[in-house]
């Protein structure tokens, strides 16, 4: 009996929320980093690919090859850590630009 109960029916069964991703990433204003590694049992990579593809601009997308759910820091270095880095260069420069264009 035990040994007919898998793991995708315990999640099924306790895992009652869900989360409608794919409407709310589109209204999401402020820009967006998606990392994801390419052998990722926990979450589908296409998935992040269809939130990517409806995601507004600004937006990057990271895929690391031969990580999983929880090492796409260590496998992805030093690329992940570029990709951070160029991500939240952007970031502070859109809000350099924005303060000096603002009307005093």
């Amino acid at each position: 009996m035990l040994q007919s109960f898998s793991i995708c029916t315990a999640k099924k069964r306790l895992l009652t929320e869900r989360f409608d991703s794919r409407s709310k990433i589109a209204s999401i204003r402020i820009p967006k980093l998606f990392i994801h590694g390419e052998c990722d049992e926990k979450v589908p990579p296409d998935m992040t690919d269809e939130l990517f593809e409806v995601a507004c601009e600004k937006k990057e997308f990271f895929k690391i090859k031969q990580a999983s759910h929880d090492d796409c820091g260590s496998c992805g270095n030093p690329k992940y850590n570029e990709c951070v880095k160029k991500v939240i260069r952007s970031c502070l420069k859109d809000k350099s630009r924005s303060k000096n264009h603002a009307s005093p």
